[in-house]
């Protein structure tokens, strides 16, 4: 008797394995490897597990993430691979009961490119939702200053930003205290709400073109030839169910955003 309760329980302890090494084997990040380009070239990663049924679920918030060696890179609250130095190593993703390995290579860190308006500052501008057609980029504009819809006109935009009433919206002496910054990050009042935070990439970004200057693009920037996105699938369950998506933004020089 005692024999045949301990096979039961040796039974029930495979099974409970196999079901937990089958739900680990579904486990994914994104993307398969990682190429940090620049000083700051960051990569988002994001983790998800397939059941069984086909449902997807986003497990990048409870991952748990090494980087091999420390000094390549750092991973920070919002998510992001930050490059530190240049190297190659493995990021170590622990999550679901499953771990997974992606190459990492970081080089260039030395070159801090200057920012450019279209490949920078446009799709900054997207992302805090500047130029959609519920803010400035309505037909005529919001509260006196208009951006093109969706960005589809750097040149415009550029011009609007650095030449209209370049002493109020712009301080290049004083980056923090521009109209550009202050009111999406709810320095001043803004009818659209707070946008951006200081602490935010996108905040870094804008400061960091204005306090060189504004400067307009040349004539040589590399022109976006596709998009990905990852994972390139998902399926969603009830309400509220939520997935986080990669979108990489490739280039015709080869680099990618």
């Amino acid at each position: 008797m005692k024999l045949m309760r301990l096979n039961r329980s040796l039974m029930w302890l495979v099974a409970a394995f196999v079901a937990v090494t089958a739900g680990a084997q579904n486990v994914d990040v994104y993307p398969k490897t990682v190429l940090l380009d620049n000083a700051r070239d960051p990569n988002r990663i994001v983790v998800t597990r397939t059941r069984e049924d086909g449902v997807t679920l986003d497990l990048t918030e409870q991952a748990k993430v090494t980087i091999t060696p420390e000094t390549l890179a750092v991973w920070d609250a919002s998510f992001k691979l930050m490059p530190k130095a240049d190297g190659e190593g493995t990021v170590r993703v622990e999550a679901g009961g499953a771990t997974v390995e992606v190459p990492i290579t970081v080089r260039n860190v030395a070159n801090d490119p200057a920012m450019s308006f279209r490949n920078d500052i446009e799709p900054a501008l997207m992302r805090a939702g500047c130029n959609t057609g519920a803010c400035h980029g309505a037909a005529s504009g919001k509260n006196g200053f208009k951006l093109s819809l969706f960005g589809f006109d750097p040149s415009m935009d550029s011009t609007n930003l650095t030449r209209e009433t370049l002493g109020r919206r712009l301080n290049a002496a004083s980056p923090d205290e521009s109209l550009m910054l202050l009111k999406p990050s709810g320095g001043v009042e803004h009818e659209g709400g707070t946008r951006i935070h200081k602490d935010d990439f996108l905040y870094t970004m804008l400061r960091r073109w204005i306090a060189d200057g504004a400067q307009s693009d040349g004539g040589d920037l590399p022109t976006l030839t596709g998009l990905e996105v990852l994972p390139a699938s998902g399926v969603l369950e009830g309400e509220g169910a939520k997935q986080r998506l990669i979108v990489v933004a490739k280039y015709s020089d080869g680099t990618d955003r």
